[in-house]
């Protein structure tokens, strides 16, 4: 995801007390399910996401009263951007995701527009993670194990 969603409004004419009373916007930022881990040979990029998460966190503190600020980190998604991650080894990537497949873009803009809704009107200061329990770890190793026992 290289593109920010957001929906922003002008509170410059308004007094605190207007702004307290007034629909908030809503933010979101995209980062990255591996931001919170190191991964060889990839020092930017993910100091980048990290940083993108604090500063989602600190936003929606500052910006309390005026917007919600929600970040979004896909795991590998089916994207011209992220064929690289997927095309000659999604057999592999499947197995090894709880969720037995690599994500849409459908996927990941659901969850945005979740966010971005009045159903998440209490979430704020949040990193919402859509990676079909990439992070859990090797989904395989656990598959294989439950058939031995079952």
């Amino acid at each position: 995801m290289g593109r920010t969603a957001a929906i922003t409004t002008d509170f410059e004419s308004e007094t605190k007390d207007q702004r307290a009373g007034s629909q908030q916007a809503r933010c979101a930022s995209p980062s990255r399910v591996r931001a919170s881990v190191a991964t060889p040979c990839r020092c930017l990029p993910t100091a980048s996401k990290a940083a993108l998460i604090h500063l989602t966190e600190q936003l929606a503190l500052e910006l309390s009263l005026w917007v919600r600020v929600n970040a979004i980190a896909p795991g590998v998604v089916r994207t011209k951007l992220a064929e690289a991650l997927w095309k000659d080894q999604e057999s592999q990537l499947n197995s090894a995701i709880a969720l037995s497949r690599i994500g849409e873009p459908e996927d990941v803009g659901s969850a945005i527009a979740f966010l971005v809704s009045d159903a998440a009107s209490w979430v704020t200061g949040e990193t919402f993670v859509i990676d079909g329990g990439q992070r859990l770890g090797d989904a395989e190793l656990f598959r294989t194990e439950a058939i031995a026992h079952a």
